[in-house]
């Protein structure tokens, strides 16, 4: 025979054990440094103005990847990694349900 409590404490070993492994997986860290650089790049493409908002008095020279990709580049690679790092997430979270973990 089991006795409950001995069981209830090894399934909370065993949840907190698996939430630590996701926490440190290496998909969810590059999936939190992705969405983290995604998410100031598509603040930096939704504000332009609020870099500049101290240099107003300096002379602004055009920059030549500003002249080729626009001033929506922030937006477009922002955008893009949101989207990467949610897809690393999603990654991490099903592998590990699939491992049993």
């Amino acid at each position: 025979m089991t006795n409950q409590p001995e069981k209830a404490q090894a399934n909370g070993e065993t949840t907190r054990s698996s939430s630590l492994s996701l926490l440190f997986d290496i998909r969810m860290i590059i999936a939190a440094l992705l969405g983290v650089y995604g998410v100031l790049l598509l603040v930096a493409g939704l504000a332009p103005g609020l870099a500049e908002l101290g240099a107003r008095e300096i002379a602004h020279t055009p920059d030549r990847a500003d002249m080729a990709v626009g001033s929506a580049g922030n937006l477009w690679v922002g955008g893009a990694l949101v989207l990467v790092a949610a897809g690393f997430a999603a990654w991490a979270l099903i592998g590990s349900r699939r491992a049993g973990s």
